[in-house]
């Protein structure tokens, strides 16, 4: 979950997923609070955004309300999802910050 409490617009522009292959075999696709902003059908760890994955959609699919209340959710699919634990998730965002999630 996502609350952006900077009081100004901020938007994810890069993306690193890390997984523990032996967990899940293939990462599929990314939403942010429902919207599809990813599709990366990668097989092996670890998946990149935006190179040499695409982002999907329009940029401000990426975007995080500036409102401090408003959560948003990031899920990421996989075709047999990590049990447990043993994955990775950095995120970048374009006012220069980047936030890191292991489990």
């Amino acid at each position: 979950d996502l609350t952006n409490h900077t009081g100004g617009p901020v938007a994810i522009d890069a993306m690193h997923i890390v997984w523990h292959e032996g967990n899940a075999t293939q990462i599929e696709d990314q939403l942010l609070d429902g919207g599809q902003i990813g599709n990366a059908n990668d097989s092996t760890s670890p998946s990149d955004f935006p190179s040499p994955n695409p982002f999907n959609g329009v940029a401000a699919r990426r975007d995080i309300e500036s409102d401090g209340t408003t959560t948003e959710t990031l899920v990421i699919n996989f075709e047999d999802p990590p049990t447990g634990g043993g994955y990775t998730v950095q995120l970048h965002f374009d006012i220069g910050c980047k936030i890191t999630v292991s489990k």
